[in-house]
Formats: C-alpha cells, sequence, structure tokens
C-alpha cells in the first residue's frame, strides 16, 4: 500500500500513520457507548479499524467471481 499502513489478515499492522478524523460528536458518544457495553472493552481506535476493515471487506468483489472459479 502506498500510503504506509499495511494490515495483515488478522488485523495487525507493521507501520501505522497518525490521522486526525472528525467525527460528529453524536457519532462519537453511540461508539463509545456500544464500546463500554462489550463484555471485552476494545479501544476507540481498535473498533474504528475494525469497523474499517469490516467495510472494506464487504465491499472487496469475491475472489471466486474475479478468478472465475
Amino acid at each position: 500500500m502506498s500510503d504506509g499502513v499495511h494490515l495483515t489478515r488478522n488485523g495487525n499492522t507493521r507501520d501505522r500513520v497518525a490521522i486526525t478524523v472528525r467525527v460528529p460528536e453524536p457519532l462519537l458518544r453511540r461508539i463509545d457507548s456500544y464500546i463500554e457495553k462489550r463484555d471485552v472493552p476494545i479501544s476507540r481506535n481498535n473498533w474504528l479499524l475494525e469497523a474499517a476493515v469490516e467495510k472494506l471487506d464487504r465491499h472487496q468483489p469475491d475472489r471466486r467471481e474475479r478468478d472465475g472459479s
């Protein structure tokens, strides 16, 4: 990846790049509330990374369709 972030399949990173993200306060409160209710809380940062990976995975074309299998 040219942006310096290399996510492995299990979500670990070899390199991390700090970014600033503007999030509407009501959305941030919803995210924090969800995280606090989890049996095993995770950091807000990890939750946002998981959400991004899940969305990207949903929008990635199925490999079987691409490979013709």
